[in-house]
């Protein structure tokens, strides 16, 4: 089974129209809706993200944000 272009497109529209929100939603999840420090907003996305590891781990989701291979970002 396969992702036909058509969905694709779908895909990439639904990120594009979600991706700013969720970035909002994000920013003041971590911070509060302020422009904290850096070392604070880090410290505020590992917190969110120990939330969600639990919410994962419950629904028996097996994402992670964490890569054995290594990530694009490193």
């Amino acid at each position: 089974m396969a992702l036909t272009e058509a969905g694709e497109r779908c895909i990439l529209k639904a990120r594009e129209v979600m991706l700013p929100t969720v970035s909002r939603m994000v920013l003041h999840a971590i911070c509060f809706g302020a422009h904290r420090s850096a070392s604070a907003r880090f410290q505020h996305m590992d917190t969110l993200e120990s939330y969600l590891r639990g919410l994962r781990e419950r629904f028996g989701d097996k994402a992670t944000l964490y890569y054995p291979w290594g990530h694009p970002d490193d």
